[in-house]
């Protein structure tokens, strides 16, 4: 029994990377922002967990509207359909949650959950394209 328990625990690690191999890429925004991708999001795998880091164009800062922000993501989790992080902000108090979630073909969903624990309203989402697979 216990070396069914430990085969089972195995072939989910083994399954989950494979999930994860399939996000693993960069995935940019279709909105734009001065004919860039708004948002880019850099997926890797390093010992079958992901790592990542988002840049997002056109944010409004300081009363300017043309900041950009650059983050390394944390707290990531893969469910088997999306893979949920948080981002916080550089400089800034807080921190806001996200979710990206992939059909099959190539293709996301990138939308906020919740901005300092409270849960998003009328959340942005960003329809996303994944221009580049993982080598993992």
């Amino acid at each position: 029994m216990r070396d069914l328990i430990y085969a089972l625990l195995i072939s989910q690690v083994f399954v989950q990377a494979a999930d994860l191999r399939g996000i693993a890429g960069t995935w940019n925004s279709l909105p734009q922002f001065e004919g860039k991708p708004q948002v880019t999001l850099h997926i890797v795998l390093r010992d079958h967990q992901p790592k990542a880091s988002l840049r997002m164009l056109g944010l409004t800062h300081n009363g300017k509207d043309d900041a950009t922000l650059d983050a390394a993501l944390q707290n990531l989790r893969w469910n088997g359909a999306a893979l949920r992080f948080e981002v916080v902000v550089p400089g800034e108090v807080g921190k806001s949650e996200w979710e990206l979630r992939p059909d099959a073909n190539g293709f996301a969903r990138l939308m906020l959950l919740s901005d300092n624990g409270v849960p998003a309203a009328a959340p942005p989402i960003f329809p996303m394209k994944q221009v580049r697979r993982g080598k993992n």
